[in-house]
């Protein structure tokens, strides 16, 4: 049984021989999405879907112990966090260069602003 997330946060049990049915009226390619299964290391986030055990989570700025997962792609959730009234908002201050580290530490890339 894979256990997905949709960009909204709502997860999806899905049998991996019924995954094609289940990708269909979604709009959502089946290729893409058994390479996110089968890549242990694979970051893909097909339009925001990925599997659940993949989820990134950062806690919030106003409570370092409850953790938030980042759902949808890194430009809906930066979007989110712009909208966000929890204290998210603050990792949208600065623009183009803090959407950019964002981007990189959900990636798992960033260094600490080191290149």
């Amino acid at each position: 049984m894979l256990k997905w997330c949709d960009p909204d946060g709502h997860p999806h049990h899905v049998q991996r021989e019924n995954l094609a049915d289940f990708c269909r009226p979604r709009k959502l390619k089946v290729g893409n999405m058994i390479h996110h299964i089968d890549t242990p290391t694979s970051d893909q986030k097909h339009g925001g879907w990925r599997l659940i055990e993949r989820l990134v989570w950062i806690s919030r700025a106003d409570d370092l112990t409850t953790l938030v997962p980042a759902l949808g792609t890194s430009e809906t959730f930066f979007q989110s966090c712009a909208c966000a009234m929890d204290g998210r908002h603050v990792l949208t201050e600065g623009g183009t260069f803090v959407k950019t580290t964002f981007n990189k530490f959900l990636c798992g890339s960033y260094n600490n602003g080191q290149p």
